[in-house]
């Protein structure tokens, strides 16, 4: 700090430099994670689709499966965008 009490320039590029690059980071993680999440979402729909045809114990394993990739993805999704996350 110099004497009049202001912070150096320096520190503050480095202050605003760092902070953008977490916004960044974090906008890109947010997007990232949303389309792997939508991805899964839409495999799980599908193999409860595929399950629906299939007989006997595969059909259930489908099921299964697809439900607990449904329940995930979309337990994701409430993750990234429905809770606050300013604490």
């Amino acid at each position: 700090m110099s004497t009049d009490g202001s912070p150096e320039p320096d520190v503050v590029r480095q202050a605003v430099r760092d902070g953008i690059v977490d916004g960044v980071r974090s906008v890109l993680s947010i997007a990232i994670w949303s389309v792997l999440s939508i991805f899964c979402l839409l495999s799980g729909i599908g193999l409860v689709a595929l399950g629906t045809t299939a007989s006997g114990v595969v059909s259930l394993g489908l099921v299964g499966l697809g439900g607990v990739l449904v329940v995930c993805s979309v337990y994701l999704l409430y993750l990234l965008h429905w809770v606050d996350r300013r604490r």
